[in-house]
């Protein structure tokens, strides 16, 4: 994988364009650990890149992305932007091409706006997430209120770096995600699950759990479980569970099974997992 995305830098810096290793990546190098896949961002426009690679397809080309095939293997190439107007609390409205500092001050956490030029083998930290990798803190690119009204969604994306990573949260940014909590339902119920998928499955879903209570995101996408606090007790032994044993963790005292499948089908579980939570409950 390395291999291929290093090729392609390779070619895109070739043809004069700057380019890097981004996102997730370079964090998990520092941290030691394996990156599922590898972002590259470069100062090439889409086109360029479709030009320039032969097998290429246009997965976000509001937004810059265009994804190479190498041996088998997608890779998304973004150009680098500045991205304006988010109107809907998700996604902006509008983007406009820029520099490799500008496309790293847009970005959620520090610890995500790295870069890596595997041509040079070097770091590029425009944000201070190399200190804050350091130090083990999730904190947000600049002002943390601003974040998270661009992006609702990156309230829940904090709890889950900070469990995934055993990282503490920054004070600015955990109070940006307190005040902000009552909007995370402008986001969809997928993203939602999603992003809560990842929190209870994860490595210590007990303290995602401690987390979503005290900073109020869980009394807004799951109600039901804040009114019962054996919840937490039953999810702190839980290690990596999945999803519908983690959800039947923290649905066990609600009422019957009726009520349990409206709430996993409000949050957009498929069909199969609604099942396994009302299998597992079914034995209380």
């Amino acid at each position: 994988m390395k291999k291929a995305a290093e090729e392609i830098v390779a070619k895109l810096r070739r043809n004069g364009y700057e380019a890097y290793f981004a996102g997730g990546w370079p964090r998990d190098f520092l941290l030691g650990r394996k990156a599922k896949d590898i972002d590259i961002a470069s100062a090439a426009p889409p086109d360029v890149v479709m030009r320039l690679f032969p097998n290429t397809r246009a997965v976000g080309a509001a937004f810059g992305v265009v994804q190479v095939r190498r041996y088998g293997r997608g890779f998304e190439v973004a150009t680098f932007r500045s991205d304006y107007d988010y109107r809907d609390g998700r996604r902006p409205e509008k983007v406009v091409f820029s520099t490799a500092k500008e496309d790293a001050a847009r970005r959620d956490f520090t610890i995500n706006g790295l870069f890596y030029d595997p041509v040079e083998d070097r770091l590029i930290d425009f944000v201070g997430g190399r200190e804050d990798i350091r130090r083990k803190i999730i904190r947000t690119i600049g002002d943390a209120a601003a974040r998270f009204a661009e992006d609702k969604l990156r309230m829940l994306r904090t709890v889950r770096f900070a469990c995934a990573l055993g990282f503490a949260i920054d004070e600015k940014t955990w109070n940006a995600v307190k005040r902000f909590s009552p909007d995370i339902l402008v986001v969809s119920r997928e993203r939602i699950r999603d992003e809560l998928r990842g929190i209870l499955t994860g490595p210590d879903p007990g303290r995602g759990l401690d987390l979503l209570r005290e900073n109020g995101l869980l009394k807004q996408i799951l109600p039901e479980a804040v009114r019962f606090a054996g919840t937490r007790n039953v999810s702190a032994w839980l290690r990596k569970p999945s999803f519908p044993l983690a959800m039947s963790a923290l649905l066990y005292q609600t009422g019957d099974s009726v009520d349990i499948q409206q709430t996993c089908r409000r949050l957009k579980m498929s069909g199969n997992e609604i099942r396994r939570v009302v299998d597992i409950l079914s034995s209380r």
